[in-house]
């Protein structure tokens, strides 16, 4: 669409009030008009090309008067220009010294009265600023001796559009119907030490303080929570090899039994509360210690403790072979396959405050379920800090659920931390949105190709702010300048 800006150029002497200077000229105020019009601007390479037409037709500055006409770009402070070249619009005597002098070989000069529509095009070397200059036409009028400055001409801006791809955030759905009570476990092992062959439990014998300390410690942890319930306790008592399998049943099945009264003393818990189970021999963490040591005969060792043999000829077998690393196992690894290994059962309420649970991801996260903490962050603004932040918070505590990385992922492209956001997008999965948030960090990193395709895929993939996303990329990141005319009508006048 053309869009003209007309100019009224008033005379020198109405203008500047120079007397003296129009003193000889014509007494009434001149009007002429200039129109500017089909302004483009484009960039090529290093430099900046202006093209635009001139209606001089009806510019009459009087014979020894002239307009000059150039065309300038501006920074957007004005403090800084490039001046192209200029059209000047002669008087008659002033046309004719001009043709004299050969003025015409440098520079464009038409005279008064026998020119019309001017079609103007210039390069030069484009700017820093060029991507927010200013179009100006700088004018100026001549008489015979002087030149005079006249209002300048606004034609319009010229801009490079950005591409500014627009994140992602989304809005977790409020399922406060899916929180329910959480049902967790604690696991521990204790070295209780028993005097040989006994099934006696001595509180303060060798390490039994700590050890009992370590069992007390774990109930009391949750008990005394008052956001817990504890359901049940589970006791499973563990005897080593060496010596006969009947009298370890024994001591196993005996030391556990010890054990639960011992617990069962310190509690109110209703009968039953505390099960138990026993194993004669620790035959697999035997096996464990040795399929991951550097022990000699590892493999015959562990051939003999994986055959079909009864638990007293297997032993047996080990010793008679291998004495002097039965030895050794004996000394070290026998000791630490007597213990006793327990499970709190216990039931963590449900949180429906959102604030209560926003609350907990910094202070006791273990409390929450992923359902409690995708109920806080729908009621969230989705980009805001606070989502932001839970989200990222969340995708610590829940590293394998893929929308809070995906939350994660979007918060850390928001402080523009793109390796963060790739790490969380890792673990968000193969999804339309994940495939979006990548074409955000292209972008964003001025990979425009690369984001392209991102957002492609993403298309592909059914995601909704895909399309819209190449549009804009099509329309804005083509890497053209654009000419925005001044004002915001068709039509600017100066005048006096």
């Amino acid at each position: 669409m053309k869009r003209f800006i007309y100019v009224a150029i008033a005379s020198l002497a109405a203008l500047y009030g120079v007397a003296n200077a129009a003193s000889n000229q014509q007494k009434d105020p001149l009007s002429p008009e200039v129109s500017i019009g089909n302004v483009a601007v484009d960039r090529h390479d290093d430099e900046v090309e202006v093209r635009l037409t001139i209606d001089a037709g009806k510019l009459h500055p009087g014979k020894d008067r002239e307009y000059t006409l150039t065309p300038t770009l501006y920074n957007p402070e004005g403090t800084d220009s490039v001046s192209l070249e200029p059209v000047t619009v002669a008087g008659r005597n002033l046309y004719f010294l001009h043709e004299r002098h050969g003025d015409m070989a440098f520079e464009p000069i038409y005279r008064a009265g026998k020119v019309g529509v001017l079609s103007y095009s210039q390069r030069t070397a484009a700017p820093e600023w060029l991507d927010s200059a200013r179009l100006v036409i700088d004018v100026r009028m001549r008489n015979c001796c002087n030149y005079y400055p006249l209002p300048k001409i606004p034609v319009g801006e010229i801009e490079q559009p950005k591409f500014v791809p627009i994140i992602d955030f989304g809005k977790p759905k409020n399922r406060i119907d899916s929180l329910r009570p959480k049902t967790r476990k604690i696991d521990g092992r204790a070295y209780i030490n028993f005097p040989v062959n006994r099934i006696e439990l001595y509180p303060d014998y060798m390490n039994n303080p700590a050890e009992l300390k370590k069992i007390i410690g774990t109930i009391d942890s949750v008990k005394n929570d008052k956001d817990i319930q504890v359901d049940s306790i589970f006791i499973k008592g563990y005897a080593s090899p060496e010596g006969s399998y009947t009298n370890n049943v024994r001591l196993a099945k005996g030391r556990t039994a010890t054990l639960k009264d011992y617990v069962e003393k310190m509690y109110t818990f209703p009968k039953d509360f505390i099960q138990t189970a026993f194993e004669p021999e620790d035959w697999e963490g035997l096996r464990e210690y040795v399929m991951h040591s550097s022990i000699p005969y590892r493999e015959e060792i562990l051939a003999i403790i994986d055959s079909d043999l009864e638990p007293d000829p297997k032993n047996t077998a080990i010793q008679r072979r291998f004495p002097k690393e039965y030895a050794f196992l004996l000394a070290t690894v026998y000791p630490s396959l007597r213990h006793s290994d327990y499970s709190i059962f216990y039931t963590i309420r449900t949180f429906t405050n959102p604030q209560e649970i926003i609350f907990l991801t910094r202070t006791a996260p273990q409390k929450l379920s992923e359902e409690e903490v995708a109920f806080a962050l729908s009621t969230l603004t989705p980009g805001s800090p606070e989502s932001n932040d839970l989200y990222e918070t969340a995708a610590r505590i829940f590293p394998h659920n893929a929308d809070f990385c995906m939350g994660a992922a979007n918060a850390a492209i928001d402080r523009e931390d793109f390796k963060g956001a790739e790490n969380y997008l890792d673990r968000a999965g193969n999804t339309a949105r994940v495939a979006y948030a990548r074409g955000v960090i292209a972008a964003s990193r001025g990979n425009l190709a690369e984001a392209k395709g991102f957002y492609e895929q993403a298309e592909r993939m059914g995601d909704p702010l895909a399309e819209e996303a190449l549009r804009e990329l099509k329309e804005s990141g083509d890497g053209k300048l654009r000419f925005v005319p001044a004002g915001s009508k068709d039509e600017i006048k100066l005048k006096n």
